[in-house]
């Protein structure tokens, strides 16, 4: 199923050439970038939300202009990025819920292969996201990255004999190890100050 996605983004942005004779590189890279954001994904969110927003716009600027030449889809890719940017990196919530949906998106179609279903999935973690910025976060990067790498552990390692309750325990065992890790890394971290509920109420007080 990976390989599908790799080919059907390679097509829409006509690369399809260098994905289909790099294709196992590439999920080997994107096996190794799940663990990291499973294991330290709050250290390196800035860069893996970058990465995001590079390969998304890229994306959304060919499907804005699938037959045009390449300058009308850079074009494109400048205005959209730039802007995403902007909204992701100087309004800190915003980038986590975008950061999020992908997460979302990903673990979500994985799991129950529904558009549907991974849209409403999608609305309701941006919301939660929204009130709680960092546990919500780490939660969805757990299921997001934990379902992509084991699916890409399924393809990468055809004969590892991953499947069932092995493959399920080891992803259960680093998803884990993850949670904890990165829990404890949450203390001291500065992507937001705190909760919108927790600016709310401390707002109420200072009113009173």
């Amino acid at each position: 199923m990976i390989q599908n996605a790799l080919e059907w983004y390679g097509s829409i942005c006509h690369i399809q050439d260098f994905i289909k004779k790099y294709d196992n590189r590439i999920m080997i890279v994107l096996l190794i970038v799940s663990v990291c954001i499973l294991l330290i994904g709050l250290k390196i969110y800035r860069y893996v939300f970058s990465g995001y927003l590079f390969f998304g716009t890229i994306l959304i600027s060919c499907l804005l202009f699938p037959d045009s030449k390449w300058i009308y889809v850079v074009a494109g890719f400048s205005v959209i990025g730039v802007s995403l940017a902007i909204i992701g990196f100087h309004w800190k919530i915003a980038g986590l819920v975008m950061y999020g949906a992908v997460q979302t998106a990903i673990g979500t179609y994985l799991l129950f292969r529904d558009p549907i279903v991974t849209v409403c999935t999608i609305i309701v973690v941006g919301i939660v996201i929204f009130f709680f910025p960092i546990i919500a976060t780490l939660l969805v990067q757990i299921v997001g990255s934990g379902t992509l790498l084991f699916y890409l552990m399924l393809e990468v390692f055809p004969k590892a004999q991953l499947k069932g309750f092995m493959g399920v325990t080891l992803i259960l065992a680093v998803a884990i190890l993850g949670a904890g890790l990165q829990k404890y890394m949450a203390r001291d971290q500065r992507l937001v100050d705190q909760s919108y509920l927790e600016r709310f109420r401390n707002k109420e007080k200072s009113d009173e």
